[in-house]
């Protein structure tokens, strides 16, 4: 059964509300000669561009979708500092300037209490005291106390900088660490330099077996150093548009043998433990650290 429209304002049936016949609306503007378009439909949220391009109506109707003035000055009452005032603009609430920046004022601190009773549960317990707050470890499981200044809408997890890294050491490291990881290490292992035409600059770590192969993905051996056009810019050698002459440059430079054997590996299964992650991760960091240490001496 379809459901018929009901104003709420002359408690009639037919239309809504919003375009309530009994209210009359009259252009402001002489110019302005559209009509809204139907007083039968019902309204739609509208954004704030469409509400700039739509034609300023005045109405005494205050349901009104759009931009609206009353055809005479209304009074109303400012919920601040609660003085009677009259204005024609249906969305002004406040008397003055002061008490419209003091409304929103009070709007965002009643916002920031609303949040420190859903959310701040989530990583420690609040105190009563405007001053400090008190939070729950994650690390370590201890409460502690920050100054309420200091204390971002987040939160606050760890009581010292060792809880934080010893929480995050243990636990599943990201693939852009480990990736960012691998890519350095290769860089090193090749001098810092493409391997095909020399280059120095712009410098990509390329898988010679796509890292969508996860027995490979982190295998230093699958990698190797292109600069920016032989990894995928141009068009008479590259390991993205030509990967045929890329195949066969790869195994005169390593050999077939070592190519077929990297090949074998990067066709099987693996899912990497935790464990092994950080190990990986670890393993990256040495290597790192051993060249730096070779380039001072």
């Amino acid at each position: 059964m379809k459901k018929i429209p009901h104003c709420k304002t002359c408690d009639q049936d037919g239309h809504y509300s919003v375009g309530c016949r009994n209210y009359p609306v009259i252009p402001v503007s002489s110019k302005v000669k559209q009509k809204p378009s139907s007083l039968t439909s019902k309204p739609k949220k509208l954004s704030r561009a469409k509400l700039k391009k739509q034609p300023i109506y005045a109405t005494t109707n205050p349901c009104y979708n759009g931009i609206m003035y009353y055809l005479e000055p209304k009074p109303k009452i400012c919920p601040i500092c609660n003085k009677e005032f009259t204005t024609r603009d249906v969305r002004i609430k406040y008397c003055s300037l002061g008490c419209s920046k003091q409304g929103r004022v009070d709007n965002i601190n009643e916002r920031r209490k609303k949040y420190e009773i859903n959310n701040i549960l989530k990583f420690g317990i609040s105190s009563q005291t405007n001053t400090n707050m008190t939070f729950r470890c994650k690390n370590c499981k201890k409460k502690f106390t920050r100054p309420r200044s200091q204390v971002s809408k987040r939160g606050v997890s760890y009581c010292s900088l060792e809880c934080k890294s010893d929480f995050i050491s243990h636990q599943k490291p990201k693939d852009k660490i480990l990736i960012d990881g691998w890519s350095k290490a290769v860089k090193l292992y090749d001098g810092q330099k493409c391997v095909y035409c020399g280059k120095t600059t712009y410098l990509n770590s390329h898988h010679i077996f796509s890292r969508s192969n996860m027995s490979t993905r982190y295998e230093i051996a699958n990698g190797i150093t292109l600069c920016s056009g032989c990894h995928t810019l141009s068009s008479k050698f590259s390991a993205h548009k030509t990967p045929v002459e890329f195949v066969e440059w790869i195994k005169e430079l390593r050999g077939d043998d070592w190519y077929q054997k990297l090949r074998t590996q990067a066709r099987q299964s693996k899912k990497y433990t935790i464990d092994e992650l950080r190990l990986l991760r670890d393993n990256f960091k040495d290597i790192i650290s051993h060249f730096s240490d070779d380039e001072k001496c």
